[in-house]
């Protein structure tokens, strides 16, 4: 039993033995699995490291050559912008310079209409100025009645070096209208004004003329030969119609109630007298009978002096008997 035992126990002690051996073997493994493992894992986390390394480096160069080319990029958009800046500038004093030339063209363009304005104006207003010569300027007076051209009339002007003044060297206006007053007065102190006297003068001259003409010729269109018109002056200051009885019954009615004795009518007068020559109408009316003794009888009408003081001749003359 106690053999039995004994070995027993020595088995048990050779197979404890055993065991602790192999227990020593497999630490030993362990052991050396674990250092292979650690190995391993310092090796993976150094390939991670230079991957991250490399990785990092990567990055590092496209940064850097990220901001190389940004600075490249930057200095390009500065150079660029700089030549904007410059084609800009000279842009600009290209635009400049060109408006500049086009406010001079305009403005001589502008001057040029100006003038030409000018002169179309003083052609339509009727009083033009020029060179005559060298040392002489010339005013041009166009004339017109209705709307159509009658004639012209000119003064010449010169310069008086002795007293420093303009006067009148020659002229073509009728000898009735006082263009040496008129120059006294205005010609060196207001010679618009100068200019605006004369051209009335000849404006109512010429008017006086063309209505006593229309007339006239009204008159022989419309075969009248019981009407007549006549001006004894050369300036047209007084105009005289002549008109048989037969236009004014109502007048030889009321003379014959007012008389004794019945005198036969000859006709009738209409006296038109122009005291100002620089005005178209006429300033006083009158109107005779002519009797058959070959006296006059005066007759007095407030109508038709405002007829006569507010119309042209042929509208006074056919408002009143309507031929």
């Amino acid at each position: 039993m106690d053999q039995i035992s004994l070995n027993l126990q020595k088995g048990t002690n050779k197979h404890l033995q055993l065991l602790q051996k192999q227990s020593q073997i497999l630490s030993q493994k362990q052991d050396l699995f674990s250092q292979k493992l650690n190995q391993k894992s310092s090796i993976s986390s150094k390939q991670s490291l230079i991957l991250k390394s490399i990785k990092k480096r990567d990055e590092l160069i496209k940064l850097n050559s990220f901001f190389q080319e940004l600075k490249t990029n930057q200095k390009m958009n500065k150079n660029q912008k700089q030549k904007q800046k410059i084609e800009k500038k000279l842009e600009k004093q290209k635009i400049e310079n060109e408006l500049s030339s086009n406010q001079q063209n305009n403005k001589n363009i502008e001057n040029q209409e100006e003038l030409e304005a000018r002169k179309l104006l003083e052609r339509i207003s009727g009083c033009q100025i020029y060179q005559y010569d060298k040392k002489q300027l010339a005013i041009c007076f166009d004339i017109f009645y209705n709307g159509k051209f009658i004639n012209e009339f000119l003064v010449i002007l010169q310069f008086n070096h002795e007293n420093d003044s303009l006067e009148i060297f020659k002229h073509s206006l009728p000898y009735f209208i006082p263009i040496e007053n008129i120059s006294v007065q205005f010609l060196n102190k207001n010679f618009h004004k100068f200019k605006t006297i004369v051209k009335r003068y000849l404006d109512s001259f010429v008017a006086r003329k063309q209505q006593m003409i229309e007339l006239e010729n009204q008159l022989k269109k419309l075969e009248i030969n019981d009407i007549s018109i006549s001006s004894q002056s050369e300036s047209y200051n007084f105009i005289s119609i002549s008109l048989d009885k037969h236009y004014f019954p109502d007048l030889l009615i009321s003379r014959k109630k007012n008389q004794e004795h019945e005198i036969q009518s000859l006709g009738f007068q209409i006296n038109l007298f122009y005291e100002k020559l620089d005005f178209e109408l006429p300033t006083k009316i009158e109107m005779i009978e002519i009797l058959e003794d070959h006296s006059k009888f005066r007759l007095k009408s407030t109508e038709l002096d405002e007829l006569f003081k507010n119309n042209s001749i042929i509208d006074g003359l056919k408002f009143l008997i309507d031929f």
